[in-house]
């Protein structure tokens, strides 16, 4: 055989042969591009969805409220108690009635010298949704009548 002719042959078969791999891979690459667009699509809606989620959650802080806080949740600073005692018109004795604690605890913690523990800041924060009235019924009730 002469050279020209196994070099026809040569390239005749290298040019088969892409050919069928071309047609065997388009396919193939048609579906990875398509792959690669619903990929990208769903990221974005992923992120989408997520900043949705971000929003809804700063934007309902009353769910929030509405469940019981946590100790963690609970807000406290000695000033914030007394407030508070002041707003109900409660001497340290009766908040520490209303509270379950003795009248030492309300000192040192107004006083700063501790701090409550978690079961303590959960009644705090219930005692801040009462009323000046409600609190004085509470107090009220633990009353025992002088004799005269």
């Amino acid at each position: 055989m002469s050279t020209a002719l196994t070099n026809a042959l040569k390239n005749e078969i290298s040019r088969l042969a892409r050919k069928e791999i071309k047609a065997a891979t388009a396919p193939l690459q048609k579906a990875v591009t398509r792959l690669r667009r619903d990929n990208a699509g769903l990221k974005r809606q992923s992120q989408n969805l997520e900043a949705q989620l971000k929003r809804l959650g700063k934007a309902t802080p009353t769910a929030k409220a509405a469940a019981a806080p946590s100790a963690k949740d609970v807000r406290f600073s000695p000033g914030l108690l007394k407030k508070l005692r002041k707003r109900l018109g409660l001497s340290m004795a009766n908040l520490a009635k209303i509270l379950g604690v003795s009248i030492n605890t309300i000192m040192n913690w107004e006083s700063g010298k501790t701090r409550p523990r978690a079961a303590a800041l959960q009644k705090i924060s219930s005692a801040r949704q009462l009323s000046p009235a409600a609190a004085r019924k509470l107090v009220g009730k633990g009353r025992k009548k002088a004799k005269r």
